[in-house]
């Protein structure tokens, strides 16, 4: 019969808790004696567990034998940040005990650890450091604190992660009342992770291979410690300018481009082919007043014009229907005019005008009171045709109509490499655009 003493007073029992026993028994380690990055620890296939053996440590020592009792001996392999679905699981376990009525409730000195990390996070700009602090607080007794803290920092991120925890929660618990058993099903987290691993890559967390590059630790104070869930080797610290991009605090919302129904002409009567312009050459004189300038007083046959012009349309320009119908009023023919704004995450670029049609006044309406899509909607024109014309008083957002300065500089750079005209106000764009 195997020996199951333990020599520590505060040495835990795995065994008494596992799903399936009958293993050989688990060998446990002092967690402070060892250079790990938490506190505590498991490896469920070579059945070791590395908590304090200490009385305060026995938050530490429930939340490994909740994993010891839910998690599975092999996690499933994603392709995404493993460290997203280890948080997960973190909250997964928390929950189920909570549920059982034994709470994960970390002693003061704990408690404080975890928020000072997460201010840590905020202050390194790590982001994806700070999701997973947040989700894996879930079911803890400090989850509260770390909300609180998010909601208070500075900029939409923290509110955003805030949102997550909410949605994580109420998604385990929902799963765990339907399944009726003690915990949410383990696929329900896998696939709550991989939604996760989507957003993140959305806000520029995740790299192109899904990885995060960070140094974080999954878990507010735990980690599992198995091949299948380790943090990939390569994450490095960001530094430098890149760094400062993916980790930017607002990042751009998502654009949906669409194009209007072009129902009418830009302005009936008038063809929508060949008009007259001002030329230097010619044999018809007609625009005397041109001497002094550059002397293109004749009158000859042009194409019709070309270039696009993008209209910011959110509540900051103040622009109504009537004042994007004057802009068309005085568009050349044939030049492509697009409307855009946003609201929360989401922004839409309008096409309202091209060749030599145009929308009616109901598909002029804004989409949203914020801007939120500055960068992407540039990025859309920097592909137009020639010249580009940027209406807009130059306040750029993100996600919550939020500012950044890494997105106004980027902004900046792409008008100046794409030859983007900005210009502020609508009277100043219409003497542009109207044709001499």
């Amino acid at each position: 019969m195997a020996d199951f003493s333990r020599p520590y007073v505060y040495g835990p029992y795995p065994e008494l808790v596992e799903r399936h026993a009958g293993g050989a028994p688990y060998e446990i380690r002092d967690a402070l004696a060892e250079p790990l990055p938490t506190r505590g620890m498991v490896d469920l296939k070579k059945r070791v567990m590395w908590v304090p053996l200490d009385a305060w440590a026995r938050p530490i020592t429930r939340h490994e034998n909740g994993h010891v009792r839910f998690s599975p001996l092999q996690p499933t392999k994603v392709r995404f940040d493993a460290r997203t679905l280890m948080a997960v699981e973190d909250a997964r376990v928390n929950l189920a005990l909570s549920a059982l009525g034994l709470p994960v409730v970390l002693d003061l000195e704990s408690h404080s650890n975890v928020v000072l990390l997460l201010a840590q996070d905020g202050k390194a700009r790590d982001g994806f450091a700070q999701f997973m602090r947040a989700i894996a607080s879930l079911g803890t007794s400090v989850e509260g604190a770390i909300e609180a803290q998010l909601l208070a920092a500075p900029g939409p991120l923290g509110e955003l992660i805030a949102d997550w925890m909410t949605r994580a929660r109420g998604t385990l618990e929902t799963a765990r009342l339907v399944a009726g058993g003690e915990v949410a099903p383990y696929s329900v987290g896998v696939a709550l992770a991989s939604e996760l691993a989507r957003e993140l890559r959305a806000l520029g967390l995740l790299d192109e291979r899904l990885r995060a590059r960070s140094r974080a630790p999954a878990g507010c104070c735990v980690r599992h410690h198995d091949e299948g869930l380790l943090p990939p080797e390569d994450c490095e610290p960001v530094h430098g300018d890149h760094g400062e991009k993916q980790r930017a605090a607002v990042p751009p919302g998502r654009m949906e481009v669409k194009k209007a129904p072009l129902s009418v002409p830009l302005r009936p009567g008038q063809s929508s082919g060949r008009r007259w312009r001002a030329s230097a050459e010619g044999s018809v004189v007609r625009y005397l007043a041109r001497w002094p300038v550059d002397r293109a007083v004749f009158r000859r046959r042009g194409r019709k014009g070309g270039g696009t012009t993008l209209v910011d349309t959110s509540g900051s320009m103040s622009l109504e229907v009537a004042d994007l119908d004057r802009l068309l009023l005085a568009t050349p023919l044939g030049m492509r005019v697009a409307i855009y704004s946003g609201s929360g995450a989401v922004g839409e670029l309008r096409i309202v005008a091209e060749g030599g049609r145009r929308a009616t006044a109901e598909h002029l309406a804004r989409f949203g009171s914020g801007n939120v899509i500055d960068l992407p909607a540039l990025e859309w024109l920097a592909h137009q045709p020639l010249p580009r014309l940027w209406i807009s008083d130059g306040v750029v957002t993100g996600v919550g109509d939020k500012g950044s300065e890494v997105l106004k500089r980027r902004c900046t750079a792409l008008c100046k490499r794409a030859r983007i005209r900005r210009v502020g106000k609508l009277d100043e764009a219409a003497a542009l655009l109207r044709p001499r």
